[in-house]
């Protein structure tokens, strides 16, 4: 898998700046996140932008669709296992969009969406709480 995914990074330029530029942004905050779930990520929310949904714009809606939905029919239609910390990167995610001002006021707060990926998606409680996540191993 990691080959498949590192190639659409080699080949997608848009896909290779949105996951160095959070990757960048979350270990300097001592967040690392997983390139191959970022990679998952972006290449659902360019997807989801053909049919005019907003990559900034988060409900808790939206985030329980976007994972079990979204990134696992992605997976399974690129006949691909789903990466490791979809959950984590997700969160860095979220949490790089709202600490540039890129989070839409419109949808649900930072909290709120941490609340609905730590009760579905397994990201750790005291994470969305304290506004950070876990290394992913």
């Amino acid at each position: 898998m990691d080959d498949v995914l590192a190639g659409w990074r080699r080949t997608d330029r848009r896909l290779r700046r949105d996951v160095l530029d959070v990757r960048t942004w979350a270990l300097a905050t001592g967040d690392p996140v997983d390139a191959d779930a970022l990679t998952v990520i972006f290449s659902v929310l360019a997807a989801e932008e053909t049919t005019g949904l907003d990559r900034h714009h988060w409900t808790e809606e939206r985030v329980l669709e976007f994972i079990w939905t979204g990134c696992l029919f992605f997976c399974i239609d690129a006949d691909l296992d789903p990466p490791h910390g979809i959950a984590e990167s997700l969160w860095a995610w979220l949490r790089y969009l709202d600490s540039h001002g890129l989070l839409d006021p419109d949808g649900d707060d930072l909290r709120t969406l941490g609340r609905v990926l730590s009760s579905t998606a397994g990201l750790p409680a005291d994470d969305h709480r304290r506004g950070r996540s876990r290394s992913i191993g």
